[in-house]
This record gives C-alpha cells, structure tokens and sequence, in this order.
C-alpha cells in the first residue's frame, strides 16, 4: 500500500487508507514505538483505540478530561507529561483546549472534516465513515512516511473492503456480509498492524468536496430539527456540549451529547420501552480494562453520564415520531 497523494488536503502530510481510525492510531503508534516507550492519551477515548494503542508496545500513561461549560471546550484537568508523544481528541469536532506550548503528537479528528488540526502534529486522524455515508474508512495523515511493510493488505483483506462497500451499496449495513466466504465473525477483519494493513475501497478513498457539503447540510439540518425537539421537551440544560457543537457550527454533527443521570440506564430504557427506536447510544460508556476509572473523576462522569443521538445513518419521520414519544414517556432522564 502507497500513500495517497494528498497535497490537496493537508500540505505536509503522507495520506494512508485505513479500514478504522483505530486501525491508524495502531499505525502511528508503532511509528512512535520505534524512539520512545510510552505515550500520553486522554482517558476519555473509545476503548478500542487504547488496546489499538497498547498493541503497539507503548506505554500509555491516562491524563483526566473535563467539558468545561463557560468556555464551551473539552480540556485537560491533569498534568499532561510534555516529555512523551501526546494524543488529544477533538471530541465530537470541537478543538482541543491545550496550555500554551503544548504540541500534540497525534489529532484524533475523527469528529471533524473541517476543524484545522494543530498545524505542528506529526499525525491526524480522519475516519471517513463518521463523517460520510460509508461501510467504512479512515485516514491517517502522516509527517514522517509509515514504514510500508508494516501495512501491506493481504488479499483477504481486500475482499472483506469490497464486501463491505458491495453491502452498502445493497442496503446492508456494515458486519452482515453476503459475500462469499466471509462470516459474521470475519467480516470486519483482523483489526491491526501485525495482521496487515487496511486500504480503503476504492469509490471512497478521498471524499469530494461537494460530497461534504451535501453531507455537512443534511447533518445539521436533523442536527437542529432533533435539537429542537429535545428542547421543546425541556432538555436544554443536559445539551450544554450539542449547543456548544451548534454555535462553534461543527461541519458534520454526526453526534448530538445528551447528559443523562447514567447513560447505560437509559439505553436500557429506551431498548425496553418496545418503541422502536435505535439511534441512542451510552457514549464510550464501557469501563475499559486498561484504566482505573476511580483516579479520574472527570472522565469518569463523561464516560457514564453522556448518551448521543447518532446521525451516522439517515433519520426517517418515524425516528422522530419515536424520539417524541421516548420525551413524552420521559424515559431520556
């Protein structure tokens, strides 16, 4: 696999194809592995992307992450180690707030196609499946270039992207395969490095400027409409991060925060209200084996008190006729 040439969207940077972002963390990391040991990651992050991270050989060292209302930004609230690599997330497209000289390492953006990343970090994350109607695909924009024999496709993996993009294209949504050979088990594929690389399909390998911009209007418009809603229900106060999101005009909200007395209790409720409703997610909610959730407090009330309204697939009249009668039940508490 060669890295795309993506003068046209970040000067400076090797662009490489991945099946997942956790797949081009992985990537970065084992770049980063080869001169240091450890490596600093906020422990408000998708439990994936910490195994992705560990995979590699380093060490990773967990600082604790606050929504800061009055500012309307997600932030560090511990001493960040400025002598390791750095990651910072740019949680649901709003920027990173860092001190002063604080120079990241990697840029999660998987939230964001428009947000500039911080011009001086080696590595940026995209994931193309948050931001556009795909089965799958993230990019990892890279400084330095990636040692290749690490990320070559073997064929198997190919043929799963294929599948992929093939359901989609047929209405199946990613993990139900009808392609043959490939099983429910296998269909995403072995998930890192040491298994192989991951390109993209090709149809989808650089999103069009005019893709995002359809995408990034139809996003904000049921962005709005289900923001709307929630407040005419009397929400207003749990959707401090969603109003942020609206006034800093996130590009593509494809994930509207709801603060919840407990996330994983609500899902439940709305899972056993029998009305038919299935865009509600408990945010990163899982306790991942690597942190002890109790030494970051802040964190902690992120990762167990936000539930999102997910935008990645289309709404119809009847997800919001649902949502309504979830507000009207008051089941979203």
């Amino acid at each position: 696999m060669k890295p795309i040439n993506g003068s046209n969207l970040k000067q400076g940077y090797n662009i490489y194809p991945f099946l997942f972002g956790r797949n081009a963390i992985h990537a970065a990391a084992l770049y980063l592995k080869e001169t240091h040991n450890s490596i600093s990651v906020p422990a408000y992050i998708c439990g994936d992307v910490i195994e992705a991270i560990a995979s590699s050989g380093l060490k990773v060292k967990f600082y604790d992450v606050l929504f800061d209302p009055t500012h309307e930004e997600f932030r560090a609230i511990s001493k960040i180690d400025d002598k390791i690599p750095l990651l910072i997330v740019n949680y649901f497209g709003m920027k990173f707030a860092l001190a002063t000289g604080v120079k990241p390492t990697i840029v999660d953006n998987a939230f964001s196609f428009k947000l500039t990343p911080e011009s001086e970090a080696d590595f940026i994350i995209y994931s193309l499946r948050k931001q556009l109607p795909t089965p799958n695909g993230a990019l990892l924009l890279s400084r330095p270039k990636i040692n290749i024999r690490l990320l070559q496709t073997p064929a198997n993996v190919i043929d799963m992207d294929d599948a992929n993009y093939l359901n989609y294209l047929h209405g199946k949504k990613q993990g139900s395969s009808h392609h043959p050979g490939l099983s429910e088990e296998n269909i995403y594929g072995p998930r890192y490095a040491e298994f192989g690389g991951y390109s993209l399909t090709k149809p989808v390998k650089m999103p069009s400027k005019n893709a995002l911009n359809i995408r990034s209007a139809s996003i904000k418009k049921q962005f709005q409409q289900v923001l709307s809603l929630l407040e005419r229900y009397g929400l207003s106060g749990r959707l401090i991060i969603a109003n942020a999101m609206r006034r800093q005009n996130v590009d593509i909200p494809t994930f509207l925060p709801i603060f919840v007395k407990k996330s994983v209790d609500t899902y439940d409720r709305i899972i056993n209200s029998g009305i038919d409703f299935n865009k509600a997610i408990p945010f990163w909610a899982n306790n991942s084996p690597w942190i002890n959730m109790s030494t970051y407090p802040y964190t902690w009330k992120l990762k167990h008190c936000i539930l999102v309204l997910s935008f990645i697939y289309p709404w119809d009249e009847s997800d919001y006729i649902h949502l309504e009668e979830l507000l009207k039940k008051e089941l979203i508490i």
